[in-house]
């Protein structure tokens, strides 16, 4: 059963949608591979971290758990793909980031009632976990930021990745 005040936000970037959501009352478990925008995030909503209405869990999602993985960083955007960070042909630095799973945030969290998913290209993890689970957030969200990428694309149906997620 999704938690009505708890909200994921997966691909935090500079907080803009932790901001509002945070306003508007809701918990929110932030996810962000980047540990600039992760401190940049701490600072900003130190209040918030302190009274437990936001958790910022600094790690990439991915379809396997306590890994660590290449994270190709731009300064306006960043993915677990190369080719997603370098969609426009600007080259990209590269990190080692940890990993974590939709299911272990949902084990240690609980489900959310709405999840915003921003992660430039590893889609695919979300739609996977969220086929496999039997609970699912009322209302999911999705960037699909794969247009341009050459890598394998098994998500591209979105009409059936809405029903998986429950949002005909």
């Amino acid at each position: 059963m999704a938690t009505r005040d708890l909200i994921f936000d997966l691909g935090m970037h500079d907080g803009s949608d932790t901001g509002f959501y945070l306003r508007k009352g809701f918990r929110v478990i932030a996810v962000e591979a980047r540990p600039d925008c992760c401190a940049a995030a701490r600072q900003k909503f130190g209040e918030a971290i302190a009274d437990g209405r936001l958790v910022i869990v600094e790690r990439a999602l991915w379809h396997r758990g306590d890994e660590r993985i290449a994270f190709y960083l731009r300064s306006d955007w960043s993915s677990a793909f190369r080719e997603a960070a370098e969609r426009d042909g600007v080259p990209s630095s590269t990190i080692e980031v940890p990993t974590v799973t939709l299911a272990e945030l949902f084990a240690e969290f609980g489900v959310p009632y709405y999840l915003k998913c921003d992660i430039e290209g590893a889609e695919h993890c979300l739609l996977g976990d969220l086929r496999a689970s039997a609970q699912r957030p009322a209302f999911v969200s999705m960037e699909d930021a794969t247009e341009n990428c050459r890598y394998p694309k098994p998500h591209r149906d979105i009409p059936g990745q809405r029903a998986v997620a429950g949002n005909n």
